[in-house]
């Protein structure tokens, strides 16, 4: 129940992740996959909300996409 509370602003943050990956050109899932060195599923699955990201893959996937992690942080519950 207390994890509810934080769905939306979660899946704000998630749209945010989405739509920068998506504004740098050639920047794919599987791109994103390669440069973590994970699978494209794993990418597929954090960006659909299907698995939470922790703190440390969200900081890594920030940085791939040209985010700064921390302005993202102090940014929830302002999109």
């Amino acid at each position: 129940m207390a994890r509810d509370r934080f769905r939306e602003d979660y899946a704000k943050l998630l749209k945010v992740l989405v739509q920068q990956r998506k504004s740098v050109p050639g920047l794919t899932q599987e791109e994103v996959a390669a440069r973590l060195a994970t699978k494209q599923t794993v990418v597929s699955k954090w960006e659909t909300g299907e698995v939470r990201l922790n703190v440390v893959d969200f900081a890594r996937y920030c940085r791939v996409v040209g985010l700064d992690p921390g302005e993202m942080l102090a940014g929830v519950g302002h999109y």
